[in-house]
């Protein structure tokens, strides 16, 4: 598994930098046009779009080389080859983590309850976008994959934006609970954590399903 792990990272690393320079631009413009404050809110966005454009990129590469093919059939079984791609999201998650708490403790200097949910965004996001996004991968392929996933996350925007009007009371009930920040904050990361392992369980069962 580590060198499925390696060579992901390896793709990963060349492929970032036209990313992160097209991220960084972004930020920017945020900057620039609405306030500095707004540009750190985004940041747990950076890895967002970091896993969401680089998953599914090393899917496609290793299924138009056959690298898949070849690693089931030689060095890898498929739950190793499965969790080798949870990996990377793993590791988005810890450096989302880590960003977001360097730049909402010591640079925006968020007060305690926004910095946990801010924080817990930079970890929690790359986890969800990876729990939508692969298993279609798994499932269909690369390119029919993508396809739904397109489809499952228009899903999740427009039910999203048609709370909208609701999230602030939300955050209202739940800044009225006695253990808030942290309850609602623990109730965030289990619900996520649920849907990661669900998704990684139907990844593995698909992917032991595939022929080659």
């Amino acid at each position: 598994m580590k060198a499925l792990i390696y060579k992901d990272m390896t793709l990963s690393w060349r492929w970032s930098s036209g990313i992160f320079l097209l991220l960084l631009a972004i930020l920017i413009g945020v900057g620039i046009t609405s306030g500095i404050d707004n540009t750190w809110k985004i940041v747990p966005a950076v890895f967002a779009f970091h896993t969401f454009i680089l998953l599914p990129l090393t899917m496609g590469y290793d299924e138009e080389s056959s690298f898949e093919a070849f690693a089931l059939g030689n060095v890898a079984t498929a739950k190793t080859y499965v969790t080798g791609k949870y990996v990377f999201a793993w590791i988005e998650s810890v450096l989302g983590l880590i960003t977001t708490f360097v730049v909402g403790a010591f640079v925006a200097r968020y007060p305690g309850s926004e910095l946990i949910f801010y924080v817990l965004s930079g970890l929690l996001i790359p986890l969800l976008i990876s729990s939508i996004m692969l298993p279609p991968i798994f499932k269909y392929g690369a390119e029919k994959g993508r396809g739904v996933m397109a489809i499952l996350y228009i899903l999740l925007y427009l039910s999203i934006f048609g709370l909208r009007e609701y999230l602030p009371g939300l955050y209202e009930w739940l800044s009225s609970l006695p253990a808030f920040p942290w309850l609602p904050a623990l109730i965030f990361l289990g619900v996520v954590l649920l849907i990661h392992a669900l998704s990684f369980v139907l990844s593995v069962k698909w992917q032991e399903k595939k022929e080659f």
